[in-house]
């Protein structure tokens, strides 16, 4: 009975143990990294850890045009490498795919982009190569007609230009958009929508999250991706009524903006590091001081609860002292939510314009210019 007892542990210990090898075996990366250009020197890897949950940074010798790199990855990570400034190489920056396993990616320096050209072992890097690749053909193609730009007129010529830099811009959005619809459940896709949160519409985002597998949708790009959905769908937009907060003025007094029921209201968000947000303050204060409105408030939020001596003196500069100026705070004092992200403030300037009853009347991003305020403030009057 003793030994049947002790027997039954000993096996539960030994597959315990090697199922945690296995496990522990199976987050294992190796991957051999080949260029096609000679250098000698070290090449500098950064990746995220879904195991640490933290930024790993690695360095390896290049011998005869490659080197390896070594570590464990829960899923799939994106790694992106710099060589050590003043090898051969101009172009010293580029990216692949790291996933479990032992596979090799070549990266090309004899092209527009310094990019992984294929890769063994690795089809989520050989989709890298693919997509980059269709980069790769626009800019050739944008480079090449720049140069048959023949006039010698130069504002003709820039417009020219400008034209070619559109197009080239559109053509990859294009790709980008081909790519993600015809690989849904690649890695690339979910990693590279991050540059298309604020331009594609919530539907398209949905629609491509929706076909994306488990693994990508908690992935740590496709918990973001999820977020930023969530986010623009309680974004509040032309229509809606604008929701109340709380805020400290430069007086120290507290203020809501239901305080201002019963006035158009003004909401202008910014930073002190936002040049266009200092250049429309400017502009929106030679029009509020030229169409004196009693009915009409300005209240300015900014994100800079860490600067308020600059943000205080900003304002005297830009002579704001009669306006409503607020940091960007929470909502509440015993909100985590703050009035950016109520607002889904993602770029600055953003400004809102609220009629007497708290609708939101147009909303706008970037700077405006002084007759756009003035359209809108004829909006408001209505």
């Amino acid at each position: 009975m003793f030994y049947k007892t002790f027997l039954i542990v000993f096996m539960y210990f030994l597959s315990s143990n090697w199922m945690l090898s296995f496990s522990q075996a199976s987050n294992i990366f190796s991957v051999k990294v080949n260029f096609d250009s000679v250098f000698i020197g070290k090449v500098y890897l950064t990746y995220y850890s879904d195991i640490l949950n933290k930024p790993v940074y690695d360095s390896s010798i290049v011998k005869n045009n490659v080197c390896t790199f070594n570590g464990k990855i829960h899923y799939k990570s994106v790694g992106f490498i710099k060589l050590i400034p003043g090898n051969e190489i101009d172009k010293s920056y580029s990216s692949f795919i790291i996933e479990k396993g032992k596979y090799e990616v070549f990266i090309t320096t004899k092209s527009t982009q310094f990019r992984i050209k294929k890769a063994i072992n690795s089809n989520t890097n050989n989709e890298y190569a693919q997509l980059l690749e269709q980069h790769e053909k626009v800019e050739i193609r944008r480079q090449s007609e720049i140069e048959k730009i023949q006039s010698k007129d130069s504002i003709l010529h820039k417009e020219q230009e400008l034209k070619i830099n559109l197009q080239a811009r559109t053509d990859k959005v294009t790709s980008d958009l081909e790519f993600f619809f015809k690989y849904p459940n690649s890695y690339v896709t979910v990693f590279k929508l991050q540059g298309y949160y604020n331009k594609l519409s919530l539907d398209s985002l949905e629609l491509i999250y929706d076909k994306l597998n488990l693994r990508n949708k908690e992935s740590f790009y496709g918990l973001q991706l999820k977020d930023q959905i969530e986010r623009r769908s309680t974004k509040l937009i032309k229509g809606m009524k604008a929701q109340n907060f709380r805020g400290i003025d430069v007086n120290g007094n507290i203020i809501t903006l239901n305080d201002y029921l019963g006035k158009n209201i003004i909401i202008d968000f910014w930073a002190t590091w936002c040049k266009p947000c200092l250049e429309q303050f400017t502009l929106m204060n030679r029009v509020l001081n030229n169409n004196i409105d009693t009915n009409l408030v300005l209240i300015t939020v900014a994100d800079d609860r860490d600067k308020q001596s600059l943000w205080l003196s900003l304002i005297n500069r830009l002579q704001m002292q009669a306006h409503i100026n607020i940091l960007n705070d929470y909502i509440t004092p015993n909100s985590k939510k703050t009035i950016n992200d109520l607002y889904n403030i993602q770029v600055f300037p953003t400004t809102y314009f609220l009629d007497k009853d708290l609708k939101i009347i147009e909303v706008t991003y970037g700077g405006l210019s002084e007759e756009r305020i003035m359209t809108i403030l004829e909006l408001l009057k209505k």
